[in-house]
């Protein structure tokens, strides 16, 4: 009798590297890449997700999905803003891909980072790089998939 055991990451992603979900992510996101044919998008998501973590190119490849699902949506169907969001943040948070509450974390520690420390580091900013590059993993993954299905 033959068993196999499939290690996936904390995103669901097959993996063989046990607690590196950024790894697994760029794996599982090349094979979708494949499925999913050539789209720009992706592919400079991709390449500023790839690229060694800093939180300039964090940011970027979060702004190509935002716009990228703005275009995407029709006109008509596009939320408006809020008090608190833009109209494309709207759009994000309604897929429930990741809560506000962390979404607010990972945008606050992004721009802290990439605009200066001017200020004391508050606590809706106090995402460190591995974290903002795991919830942004896990945004890329349900944007990829929505994507491709």
């Amino acid at each position: 009798m033959r068993s196999s055991i499939e290690v996936l990451s904390a995103i669901g992603a097959p993996t063989t590297e046990v607690g590196d979900p950024v790894a697994s992510l760029r794996q599982w996101a090349l094979k979708v890449m494949i499925a999913a044919g050539d789209d720009s998008e992706v592919a400079t998501a991709l390449e500023y997700f790839g690229r060694p973590t800093n939180w300039y190119d964090l940011w970027t490849a979060y702004e190509i999905i935002e716009d990228d699902l703005w275009n995407s949506t029709p006109s008509k169907m596009r939320p408006k803003p809020t008090k608190k969001l833009r109209a494309k943040r709207v759009l994000l948070m309604s897929r429930k891909w990741v809560s506000e509450a962390d979404f607010r974390t990972f945008a606050e520690s992004c721009n802290y980072h990439r605009h200066g420390r001017r200020r004391p580091l508050k606590p809706e900013q106090s995402a460190n790089e591995d974290q903002a590059r795991l919830m942004l993993a896990h945004i890329i993954q349900h944007w990829i998939e929505e994507k491709i299905a």
